[in-house]
This record gives C-alpha cells, sequence and structure tokens, in this order.
C-alpha cells in the first residue's frame, strides 16, 4: 500500500483499537499522506483491558494498554480529533460532517477515501 506524498489523505473514523491499529498500519506500509483519526473517545486509542483482580488492583497501568503512546501519532504526523463524534458521512461530496462544529463553512472535513472503523 505504499503511496507517494501528494495525495488526498484518509480520514479514519473510530478512535479506540480499531482507528489506532488503522492508523500505525498505514505509516508502517508507507502510507504518507495526512491521516486523520476521528473518536468520541478522549484519549490516546487503547485496548479495553478486561475486568480482572490486577487490573481492579491497580497492577496494571492503563499506559500498557495504548496502541501507541501519545506522542507516536504527531511524531507520525497523525491529526487526532479526540472527543469528537462523526454526525453525517456524505459519499457524495467525500466529506464528514462532524457533530460539534458549529454551523458555517468549515463543518465539513474532506474525507477522500474514509474508513470506519468502529469496535465490536
Amino acid at each position: 500500500m505504499s503511496q507517494a506524498a501528494g495525495g488526498t489523505g484518509i480520514v479514519i473514523i473510530g478512535g479506540a483499537l480499531a482507528g489506532g491499529n488503522a492508523a500505525v498500519t498505514l505509516r508502517e506500509e508507507g502510507f504518507r499522506d495526512r491521516i486523520t483519526l476521528i473518536g468520541q473517545e478522549p484519549g490516546v486509542p487503547f485496548g479495553r483491558p478486561p475486568l480482572s483482580k490486577t487490573y481492579l488492583r491497580s497492577e496494571e497501568e492503563l499506559a500498557d494498554w495504548y496502541v501507541r503512546p501519545a506522542g507516536w501519532y504527531t511524531e507520525h504526523d497523525v491529526d487526532r480529533l479526540a472527543g469528537e463524534a462523526v454526525a453525517v458521512i456524505d459519499t457524495a461530496q467525500h466529506t464528514v460532517l462532524l457533530g460539534s462544529v458549529p454551523a458555517g463553512p468549515d463543518r465539513h472535513g474532506r474525507a477522500e477515501p474514509a474508513a470506519r472503523a468502529a469496535g465490536g
């Protein structure tokens, strides 16, 4: 999937484990254009730890469950829009509408192509 820079970039909708892994994989496979990761989660993408005795006793750190540390996204030019909800995906116009953006000409973001990374 190696691609020369200069294309349109990609928007990943879903900022949890699947979205974080998608961004990492794109960079590892040589994708050099813009990556935007949009998710309602407030922090960096992480796996959901199982509710275990060791986690409840604080013997496991949440950082151990991160897909990548917070600084990785900046270092690898992945824009994270944490705490954002996508209200509309307009496939005809290749745009996404963010739910938190007030009305106006900037409420749409380019999404060509877009990947929906919803957990299950």
